[in-house]
Formats: structure tokens, C-alpha cells, sequence
């Protein structure tokens, strides 16, 4: 809670039950205490088997020897914490994208990273871990019931049947605590193998790129297919046609030339089915043509803007000139003034000169 604190991600003021923390710490600690413990060892649990009217004792030590197996919980949980999914990266990344990168969303990412090596282990840490509590329940009623219990091999086998779904009949569980496991194995083995379906889904299922190549493969095959059954269509017919002139009165073969023929037929127009099922989207030639197209559009419209801005440049150019005639007009005009009134003023003198 203080990695959470110093992050900002709780308040200073959170604690154990405002988080609801105490639950799985509560879970945790329940795990770890079951132990056997030394003063039991003198007191058993008896049960009779009435199938075959036989009694059978354990040790509460024994009891407790099996549900202690489940702390492997501790071992997987430590697995999920110690991974990539759960560092102070996923954390941040998780928090940005409005989610929490918790126990499950760990595993999650894990099963979806490597899903055959999840399943391999799933398997092997049930057949194991079950194997053992069913020869520990199984084992004292080997005797009458003539299942041989005791061998781990069987009960290993047993699990693996009991965990497919299967279930053959020749070992099957008979006192109460081999039945609670075999119950439990029941239903983690319809999550097993519920999942080792979807992985097997998964790993059938074409990507994008494989899609696409097969589809592609496809219809190169059966427009093969297609030609065959029309040059098969076309012998038919003029077979057909050749018979109806030359021999017309013989009927057998007349019939036999037109079966063919509509065999060929049918063959044909069920190639052009299969043939069209592949090519109802857009093939790679009209994508082109769409392509060609919308760059001649584009091309036309640039040369459009070309037109409009060479007809504004023009307009300008026009403009310019016409302010510059107007500028120079008026300094022509002033200049011949000056140079007429010099020219008259020069006459003056020259008159005055001369009287």
C-alpha cells in the first residue's frame, strides 16, 4: 500500500478495508495456516463405504497434507506479480487507458502471450496435485475394491480421464473425499479444455496476410477449373451436335451425347458459383482502376488550380503595368512642361539680347 501511496494512486487516508485488500490477505493467510500439525497425529476420520461394506480411516494430518497442496496458489500469484504485466509500467499504462493491471489482467496477458506453455502447465499442476489427493483418499479401500489405488500411475490416469470429460469406468472415486476431488477436477477440466479449444481456434484462424493468399489461391484454382469445364462444355456440344446430324435416327447415342452434355453443363455452371462466391468484393483490378481514377480526378484538379492561379498571376501582371503607366504619364507631362518653359524662357533672352 506504500508503493500505491507514493505513486498517487491511494490516498493517505486509505487502509486494508477501505480497499477491500483484507479479503485476499484474509484468502491468503487461510492457504498458509493449513498444515499438518504434530498432536493430530493420533486422531483419524473413519468412513464406511457401503458399495463395498468396507472402513476406512485417515489421519486428520493426511486431511490436511491435501488441501495444504493448494498453496501453490502462492507460487502462481507470485509468478503473475513477478511478470512483465504487472511492473510500475503496466501499472502507469494500465491507469492511463482506464484500467488495472491486477492479478487477472496478468494472467490474462500471460494466457494470450503464450497459451501453449499456460495450457502445459495447467495440465501438468492438476494431474500431479489431484493424482496425489485421490491416491491419498483412494488408496485404503485398493484392497476391497480390487482398484489399485495406491499406484500413482492410476491415479494420475484417473485424473486424465476424469479431467477430458471422458470417464472409461474402470477407476472411478468411492469414498467422500475422492469424490469432492474428482468433482473439482470435473470442473477445471471443462475451463481446460474450453481454453485448449480456443487456443487450437486461434491457431487455425488465418491472419490478414494468409487470408487474403488463400482467397487469392482459390480463385486461381477454380478459374482453372473453369476452363476445363468449358472446353468440356463445348466438346459435349459439338459431340452432340455431330451425332444429331450424322446419325439421327440412333437415339442412344443421341441421349447418351445430350447427358453428357448436360452433365458438362451442370459441372460449369457450378464452377461459375464457386467462382463468383470468390469474387464478390472489389478484385485487386478494380481497386486499381478506383485508383487510376481518383489520380486522374486529382491531376484534373490540380491542373484547374494551375488555370486559376496562372489567370491571377496574369491579372496582377496587368495591373501592374497599368499603375506603372499611370505613375509614368503625369512625369512625362511635367518634364515637357519644365523643358517648354526653358525653351521659352530662353527665347526671351535671346530676343532681348538681340534689341
Amino acid at each position: 500500500m506504500e508503493w500505491f501511496k507514493s505513486r498517487g494512486l491511494l490516498t493517505e487516508f486509505e487502509n486494508l478495508q477501505s480497499t477491500g485488500w483484507y479479503k485476499q490477505l484474509l484468502i491468503e493467510i487461510g492457504i498458509v495456516v493449513i498444515a499438518p500439525l504434530p498432536y493430530l497425529d493420533d486422531f483419524k476420520y473413519q468412513e464406511y463405504v457401503d458399495m463395498f461394506k468396507a472402513d476406512i480411516q485417515y489421519t486428520y494430518n493426511e486431511i490436511l497434507l491435501s488441501f495444504m497442496l493448494f498453496r501453490c496458489y502462492i507460487f502462481v500469484r507470485y509468478s503473475l506479480v513477478a511478470s512483465q504485466f504487472m511492473s510500475p509500467r503496466s501499472k502507469r499504462i494500465c491507469n492511463i487507458n482506464g484500467c488495472e493491471a491486477n492479478l487477472m489482467f496478468a494472467m490474462k496477458s500471460i494466457m494470450k502471450q503464450r497459451p501453449y506453455l499456460a495450457i502445459l502447465i495447467a495440465l501438468l499442476v492438476t494431474i500431479f496435485l489431484f493424482g496425489y489427493q485421490l491416491r491419498l483418499f483412494e488408496g485404503p479401500i485398493s484392497a476391497a475394491s480390487g482398484q489399485d489405488f495406491n499406484s500413482y500411475n492410476n491415479a494420475m490416469w484417473n485424473v486424465i480421464v476424469t479431467l477430458s470429460t471422458v470417464g472409461y469406468g474402470e477407476l472411478y472415486m468411492k469414498t467422500f473425499f475422492g469424490r469432492v476431488v474428482g468433482l473439482i477436477v470435473c470442473f477445471w477440466g471443462t475451463f481446460v479444455v474450453s481454453y485448449f479449444v480456443v487456443t487450437v481456434t486461434n491457431m487455425l484462424t488465418f491472419a490478414a496476410p494468409e487470408e487474403k493468399s488463400y482467397t487469392l489461391l482459390l480463385r486461381l484454382h477454380y478459374k482453372e477449373d473453369l476452363k476445363k469445364y468449358a472446353v468440356n462444355v463445348l466438346t459435349s456440344a459439338f459431340k452432340h451436335r455431330s451425332v444429331r446430324i450424322h446419325r439421327p435416327d440412333d437415339e442412344k447415342k443421341n441421349l447418351s451425347a445430350l447427358r453428357k452434355f448436360r452433365g458438362n453443363m451442370l459441372q460449369f455452371q457450378q464452377a461459375v458459383h464457386r467462382v463468383r462466391n470468390y469474387y464478390d468484393g472489389d478484385s485487386e483490378i478494380d481497386i486499381l482502376m478506383r485508383l487510376i481514377d481518383n489520380l486522374r480526378e486529382d491531376v484534373s484538379l490540380v491542373k484547374e488550380e494551375q488555370q486559376g492561379m496562372t489567370e491571377s498571376i496574369e491579372k496582377v501582371i496587368s495591373f501592374v503595368k497599368r499603375i506603372e503607366l499611370l505613375t509614368v504619364e503625369p512625369n512625362e507631362k511635367k518634364s515637357s512642361k519644365k523643358s517648354s518653359s526653358k525653351k521659352s524662357s530662353r527665347r526671351t533672352i535671346t530676343t532681348s539680347s538681340e534689341n
